[in-house]
């Protein structure tokens, strides 16, 4: 799975009163044999960025090719900033965007690219002075083994994650771009990387240098969810591995304690024989103080009770008859 998420930060130093985007198709580009370019989302939603200062909302998600993920390409349309609730369009030097990235896409663990723009320094003035140009800062960070949770207005919480890599992306007015790279795990090999470029914060020397440091993941996963090799019976009896489903197999894997295999593979709690068999567990209705324990039926009083005209022993469980005094006659 490969999430991205989309925040702003420096709202409080711009001018403006507000900022928005509309973002369109996002899709996401694996290298080595059988890669290329895969969607991520198709859908159009609009953010309002002032809101997202400090904060992280759901860009797009999507299961998508195993193996390591080096860019994202994004359209961006509708993007304008406010000034006293009045809203001006800003121009745009292209509608899509590419932005480096590198991470793992893998069947046990969740990646995620966090987009942050600087809302301070993404619009400029044209030369001519008529409009405001798009010039988006962006901070790139990539992160392996992410856990999120999406909160009641919309933003989510990132609670676990390792940065692989982090980048400050500066995009002019004419849509070319620079990198530099701010840490991550593989910081050190990328600032180190040349290639045959002549700078690491050209574009096509960063995207380059990003899977050769990153390396190639492995794509052919050998294990379900739990750990349990595929064509391998997990510990959570009756359930089997196979290519990271799990199936009902009782018949080879077994069953728990107390549980008997049916012919569809799963298992139902086992029919005890003898005059105490029983099924379920709990008391026995109509008959305190039987109850079922695993398949055996016992007597517990403290659990449900006893009879009208009879005491409980919480010692053994047993209901007792207590004993009327005889009256003694008056002389």
């Amino acid at each position: 799975m490969k999430v991205v998420f989309i925040g702003s930060k420096n709202a409080n130093d711009t001018p403006y009163t507000n900022a928005s985007l509309t973002v369109g198709a996002v899709s996401t580009y694996r290298v080595g044999a059988g890669g290329g370019w895969s969607v991520l989302s198709t859908g159009y939603e609009n953010f309002e960025l002032m809101k997202l200062e400090g904060k992280q909302a759901l860009l797009a998600q999507g299961r998508t090719g195993t193996g390591t993920h080096t860019r994202l390409l994004i359209e961006l349309r509708n993007i304008s900033v406010y000034y006293n609730e009045s809203a001006h369009n800003v121009s745009t030097p292209k509608d899509y965007y590419v932005f480096i990235d590198a991470v793992p896409v893998t069947h046990a663990a969740t990646s995620a690219i966090v987009l942050t723009l600087d809302l301070n320094r993404s619009y400029m003035v044209s030369p001519d002075g008529s409009a405001l140009v798009f010039t988006p800062v962006v901070e790139i960070d990539s992160l392996n083994g992410v856990r999120y949770s999406v909160k009641d207005d919309g933003t989510v919480d990132i609670t676990a994650g390792t940065p692989q890599l982090r980048e400050l992306a500066l995009f002019n007015e004419t849509g070319g771009s620079s990198y530099s790279v701010l840490g991550g795990t593989i910081a050190a090999c990328m600032e180190a990387c040349t290639g045959n470029c002549s700078s690491i914060a050209s574009a096509s020397c960063h995207g380059g240098c990003s899977p050769r440091c990153f390396g190639i993941v492995d794509t052919i996963p050998n294990s379900c969810d739990d750990g349990t090799a595929y064509g391998a019976c997990s510990s959570n009896k009756p359930l089997y591995c196979v290519t990271g489903t799990y199936f009902l197999r009782c018949g080879s894997c077994g069953c728990p304690q107390n549980y008997e295999c049916l012919p569809d593979g799963s298992c139902t709690y086992m029919s005890m024989t003898g005059s105490n068999a029983c099924r379920g567990a709990g008391c026995i209705g109509g008959n305190p103080p039987m109850a079922c324990r695993n398949g055996v039926t016992v007597s517990d009083c403290v659990a449900c009770g006893c009879p009208a005209d009879k005491s409980c022993m919480a010692s053994d469980g047993l209901c007792v008859t207590v004993a009327t005094p005889t009256p003694t006659p008056s002389p």
